[in-house]
């Protein structure tokens, strides 16, 4: 009955005679939309029967759900699609996007199967169809000729200098190419100021919270602000304004020494903002009587240090101890440990108690692999969780800074090892980690992970009578205290020595062999060859003079971020290297102002 209708009102070929006007093209798509809908309204309803007042509710719930899409217009010439499926050849310009090295054109995939020369003959068979490698670089090209083809007038290319990282993009080679054959010139872009072409304020709201220092934004007062947007961003830039302590503020708070352990010297590094408020204003989550991660990892240290201790009271060094008599003390401490270990904590429900079995037993499994590693380790372990700084066995580490103020290092190393020949000492810091730890180099020289040279620094400016004090240090390295197992690809991987243990860090290249001088134990990542030379891209394995180099870097980084304290400089500015960010893990989130969408970070390159 309605297509009857149609028919009956010419329904189709009138809207045929409006479509023939180019503006009014869009009549066609609802002439096709009706007669979607009819059919999908046969189909549903073939074999259902009812009366006019029953369909007329159906008809018109269908009636509603139809909706056309329309190009405004004045841009009804724009096209935007990939080069392979756009095919309209009447097109005055074209942008051509991303032309960077790796992006166009696509890098051929990758073959896990076949080889290519193994391809290319069962192509040539016809018992496959997959194309060889030069065929996929010829669709490329391909692809390339027709993009720069369909412009009648101009061509614009554009490709990225930098990503999203800040690292140097290259651009495509086939651009270079392009540019052999043909006369093209280059012009770099950068932002425009839009605050004068803007009809709304709404239109700069990302950049007025982005960048609230911007004394173009000022000029928003000539904007029709009919809806109050005007004073919301100024409150909004309000609340983002650079801030700082005023000096006053910092002397009452710090006084003309900042004293700051190594870790919080990480903090300050990582965002200003997150320094403040734990370290100056010691703002923490409120305490919870529940086994937490800082609780089994001080559980961890307690029984280290109880177990050197419990061997020096024998008289012993650690490479004197067996197997046995380790397990023997082990136990001992085991029994003490849990019933006195944070009032009780480890005892207090058979979950705790169960969790802390497992990181003693972890600690256990450390000390017996320790002693076996003694037949190629020439240290012994001397001091454990031995502290510096004021009232400490060490002395802190003191830097000057501007202004006659001071920074004092100060806090607690894990442990000590030392090597005694030619009337010399060579010290290595251990610090134990309760997880793998990764070793970036450049982490290590922008104080994102300040550990390992803080605490060479520490022990390269002690200065005392024994051995401890006035010891040459040589190495500093993280030891990850989990066993968790992990995979192998094959059983004669899965056989070799644990590597759950493996000390990572950096060391001096003149005691190579003295840490381990079978280079087969497993103990040390040392990444050196056979010869004794370091292998390329390691910077784990050091001379002398890159060493103190690096020691050097630390104490004028730690410098720089002493004096931006004592300036006053506390706004929420966290670093951002590659995908991490001081945010992913920050515990003041809750009372920091920043907002990681629209703030901005502190970009640090890779070095």
């Amino acid at each position: 009955a309605i297509e009857q209708l149609w028919r009956d009102l010419g329904v189709e070929e009138k809207l045929q005679t409006w479509a023939d006007n180019p503006s009014n093209a869009w009549h066609v798509n609802v002439w096709d939309q009706a007669c979607e809908w009819l059919e999908g309204l046969r189909t549903a309803f073939a074999e259902e029967c009812a009366s006019v007042s029953e369909w007329l509710p159906i008809l018109e719930t269908g009636l509603d759900t139809l909706t056309i899409g329309l190009i405004p217009p004045l841009l009804d010439q724009v096209v935007i699609g990939a080069i392979d499926r756009s095919r309209n050849p009447d097109l005055k310009m074209v942008l051509l996007l991303g032309w960077n090295d790796g992006i166009f054109p696509a890098p051929p995939r990758e073959r896990t199967l076949l080889a290519e020369h193994e391809i290319r003959e069962i192509t040539e068979t016809g018992i496959l169809s997959e194309k060889a490698l030069f065929s996929e670089i010829a669709q490329e090209r391909f692809y390339a000729y027709i993009a720069c083809t369909r412009a009648r007038n101009s061509v614009i290319i554009s490709y990225s200098r930098t990503g999203d990282d800040g690292k140097p993009l290259n651009p495509s080679h086939l651009l270079t190419a392009l540019k052999r054959v043909a006369q093209i010139g280059e012009t770099i872009f950068s932002p425009r100021d839009l605050s004068t072409e803007l009809l709304h304020p709404i239109d700069l709201l990302n950049r007025c919270i982005a960048e609230p220092g911007n004394a173009s934004l000022g000029q928003l007062g000539t904007l029709a602000d009919p809806d109050g947007f005007l004073e919301k961003f100024a409150r909004i830039r309000r609340n983002y304004a650079s801030t700082s302590l005023s000096l006053n503020t910092v002397q009452r708070l710090v006084g003309d020494e900042l004293k700051l352990s190594v870790t919080s010297l990480r903090d300050l590094a990582q965002c200003p903002y997150r320094f403040f408020a734990q370290r100056m204003l010691n703002a923490r989550k409120r305490e919870e009587f529940i086994l937490e991660a800082t609780h089994l990892g001080e559980f961890q240290h307690t029984a280290l240090k109880q177990f050197h201790e419990a061997v020096r009271l024998r008289g012993k060094e650690w490479r004197e101890i067996k197997p046995d008599e380790a397990v023997e003390i082990l136990e001992t401490i085991q029994e003490q440990l849990f019933s006195g270990f944070n009032n009780g904590l480890l005892n207090s429900c058979p979950e705790h108690h169960f969790v802390a079995e497992n990181k003693f037993a972890a600690v256990q499994k450390f000390i017996l692999q320790t002693l076996s590693w003694f037949n190629t380790y020439q240290f012994n372990p001397v001091a454990v969780e031995v502290g510096f700084g004021p009232g400490e066995p060490l002395d802190g580490l003191q830097i000057e800074l501007d202004n006659g103020k001071r920074l004092l290092l100060r806090g607690r190393i894990d442990r000590i090892d030392i090597l005694e020949q030619d009337g010399e000492a060579s010290l290595v810091v251990l610090d134990f980690k309760s997880s793998e730890q990764a070793l970036n180099k450049t982490e290590l020289f922008t104080l994102l992970n300040p550990q390992l040279p803080g605490y060479l620094a520490v022990m390269q400016n002690q200065n005392g009578p024994t051995p401890l004090q006035n010891g040459k240090p040589v190495g500093a390295f993280y030891v990850s205290l989990n066993t968790k197992p992990k995979s192998s690809d094959s059983r004669k991987k899965a056989s070799k020595p644990i590597s759950a243990f493996k000390h990572k860090g950096i060391f001096s290249l003149e005691i190579a062999s003295a840490l381990d001088s079978s280079r087969k134990s497993n103990q040390f990542a040392l990444n050196i060859n056979n010869d004794g030379s370091r292998r390329a891209r390691s910077f784990a394995a050091l001379t002398e003079p890159e060493l103190n180099s690096l020691l050097a870097t630390f104490q004028q980084e730690a410098r720089s971020l002493g004096n931006k304290i004592f300036n006053g400089e506390i706004n929420p500015f966290p670093h951002k290297y590659k995908s991490k960010t001081a945010c992913d893990f920050c515990e003041v989130n809750a009372v920091c102002r920043f907002d990681p969408w629209v703030g901005k970070f502190r970009i640090i390159q890779t070095l």
